[in-house]
């Protein structure tokens, strides 16, 4: 997953500025829901951390003990931070669609796992972010052939910047037969979420690059 040890680095920040309820939801929303020891870990953390503030709140514990237990939930936060793994997170993608109309179908599915983006016509340049794989939206339009060639052509910049990508959309297209190691295609809604959950598991044991 390429952007592992930027997320830990982010989330380490993020405790190192006392910011804990960030780190806390950041993690959340990135944890893969199937690996039970890391939830189970990050689970407890997280109620411990409720704990704590619900006695500070409360009045039940005084400054001195909760400096000293905030001490000891940031280095147990820390250490779970620190021993996270590729395997641990959901992947990142980056959702780019032709126009806003057709990124409306898709928004609330990949809302709270994915960036969204509309492609920008007036500037073709690859998107610099830190992301697993793209999806390129095709499917919820009808474009004339220059926007449609204009969309391809994006595509390929970043397929040659080494991304992967599952391409959706509703005919074939040459971009998915010509470079059948780095997209992935979906032909309909139900196929998308399918072939999103592969790219995912795909990434996560496929071998590293030289």
């Amino acid at each position: 997953m390429k952007n592992i040890d930027n997320l830990k680095k982010e989330l380490a920040s993020l405790v190192g500025q006392n910011d804990l309820e960030a780190a806390f939801e950041q993690i959340a929303d990135r944890l893969f829901q199937g690996k039970w020891k890391t939830l189970t870990s990050f689970l407890l953390l997280k109620s411990q951390y409720a704990a704590l503030k619900e006695e500070m709140m409360v009045g039940t514990i005084g400054d001195k003990e909760h400096g000293l237990g905030m001490n000891k939930m940031r280095k147990g936060l820390l250490h779970f931070i620190q021993h996270l793994e590729a395997e641990d997170l959901v992947g990142k993608a980056l959702v780019i669609s032709p126009n806003a109309e057709a990124e409306a179908p898709l928004a609330k599915a990949f809302l709270k796992f994915y960036s969204l983006s509309v492609f920008d016509h007036e500037c073709q340049g690859v998107v610099d972010g830190d992301y697993d794989f793209l999806v390129f939206n095709d499917f919820y339009w009808k474009p004339d052939p220059e926007a449609a060639s204009a969309f391809e052509a994006l595509c390929q910049k970043y397929l040659e910047a080494g991304y992967y990508v599952v391409y959706f959309v509703a005919t074939h297209k040459d971009i998915v037969g010509k470079n059948r190691e780095q997209v992935h295609a979906a032909q309909s809604p139900f196929a998308l979420f399918a072939r999103v959950r592969e790219m995912i598991e795909y990434l996560k044991y496929m071998p590293e690059k030289a």
